[in-house]
């Protein structure tokens, strides 16, 4: 085991993945104090960190749904691992959308919603599996 689980048994990976649903948390409760700078209007400081946060946010919110799959009883872990899958085709859309400016205004706000469909959804399964056993 690797990456935000950590090197150890189940223990340690639920307090790896404990510490960084922490963050996670932390990061969505302080967002809405910095708001996102309006469609068309001058790059603000306040702007960029709310960015800066949104990456962290989905970089989080992504890099999670493997680690908790791990912690979940079968047929849990399979669902994490289809909405795993999901949300990194959802991600890449999203970046691409990003990159390719033709294709922003048809395809970044509907990938962009599905990502955080599928990373909200996530953690909720978790929670659901872990409550039930």
């Amino acid at each position: 085991r690797g990456g935000l689980c950590g090197p150890g048994g189940a223990g340690d990976a639920g307090r790896g993945v404990g510490f960084w649903l922490l963050i996670l948390g932390v990061l969505l409760a302080v967002m809405p104090l910095v708001p996102t700078d309006r469609s068309g209007s001058q790059t603000t400081l306040r702007g960029r960190v709310h960015l800066l946060f949104a990456i962290a946010w989905f970089t989080l919110a992504y890099a999670t749904i493997g680690p908790l799959g791990r912690l979940l009883s079968t047929s849990s872990h399979q669902l994490m691992g289809v909405m795993d899958t999901v949300a990194a085709i959802a991600l890449a859309a999203l970046v691409i959308s990003l990159v390719i400016r033709p294709l922003r205004r048809r395809t970044f706000g509907i990938v962009e919603r599905a990502f955080i469909l599928v990373v909200t959804v996530a953690p909720l399964v978790a929670s659901i599996d872990l409550a039930v056993r």
